[in-house]
């Protein structure tokens, strides 16, 4: 009977022992299990780098590289890899090409149409204009002394871009021409007595004058490119304190001019003219004789824009 229970007693060890170690071994592949999950997910952790100040130097930033203590919140890149970008094709935050194709068409939209003056901005103007003679190239001669006839003009501009269409920008302004003097105006000489020889019945003077001009019209081509050529023309009466060009004229006349010229952005908002007009001086026979004359006028401008 001692014998039977001390082999039971032994049996019972050994299968106690046996649970133990099934149970470890399981607990060790448990273990094992996790241990692989957890290497397979786990973030990347940086740590701050550890340098040398003595062997490191060109590494660190001058402040750092001076011997004070290494944080990573003032830590700048080296001087070594500030012109390195490592930036992933796949990152979040770079473009996809779609984007990049898409910005590079709205760029190119938008510096093609840098120089464009906006359809509805408003001009405001300046320009001065010199005639150094009276032309006859479409007129033909005069049946009175031409030489000497000169002409100054400043005027101001207030005007309004009517649009684009294709190649070619519509414009329209009010011109007030408050400076129009006749230089070389011939008129009558006051002390002149019939049968004098020592005076002429005439003499020349400057005359002074205006010129509204309600109907300007300007026709600028190739309105995307920085410097343009341009055409237009206008039309108003003209007014001068004295008869012009000679005694028999007219103090009112109409004026009507043509222009050629060409237009230089300086900024998107301000540009200088420049270029030729050929004004044309008629009183349309309001009296018994029209001593209508042409003038060449060369003119630089400048004016600005406000949309």
């Amino acid at each position: 009977m001692r014998n039977l229970c001390l082999i039971a007693f032994f049996l019972s060890l050994s299968s106690l022992a046996s649970a133990q170690e099934i149970k470890e071994q399981k607990l060790s592949e448990t273990q094992s299990v996790i241990e692989k999950k957890t290497s397979e997910n786990k973030e990347i952790n940086f740590t701050e780098p550890q340098f040398d100040v003595k062997k490191d130097k060109d590494f660190l930033s001058d402040e750092e590289a001076s011997g004070k203590p290494f944080s990573s919140r003032n830590f700048t890149f080296p001087k070594k890899f500030t012109n390195i970008q490592n930036i992933s094709k796949n990152s979040l935050f770079s473009e996809t090409n779609e984007e990049i194709s898409h910005n590079n068409l709205k760029k190119d939209a938008t510096s093609d149409k840098k120089w464009e003056i906006p359809t509805g901005s408003t001009e405001y103007g300046a320009e001065f204009g010199f005639a150094p003679d009276i032309a006859t190239w479409m007129s033909g001669p005069k049946p009175w002394d031409i030489s000497g006839h000169r002409q100054l003009l400043a005027s101001v501009r207030w005007g309004k871009i009517i649009g684009t269409k294709g190649i070619v920008t519509f414009s329209y302004a009010f011109e007030f021409i408050p400076l129009s003097l006749a230089i070389g105006n011939e008129v009558k000489n006051k002390n002149y007595a019939p049968g004098s020889s020592t005076e002429n019945p005439t003499k020349r003077e400057t005359t002074y004058g205006f010129v509204i001009n309600p109907a300007s019209f300007r026709f600028i081509f190739l309105p995307k490119l920085r410097l343009r050529p341009f055409i237009g023309s206008g039309i108003g009466p003209s007014y001068h304190v004295k008869p012009i060009p000679i005694p028999t004229g007219t103090r009112w006349n109409l004026m009507i001019d043509f222009q050629i010229g060409g237009q230089y952005m300086l900024s998107k908002t301000r540009a200088i003219q420049f270029g030729y007009r050929y004004f044309h001086q008629s009183n349309v026979y309001l009296s018994d004789y029209n001593p209508g004359y042409n003038t060449n006028v060369y003119f630089i401008g400048y004016s600005i824009f406000k949309k």
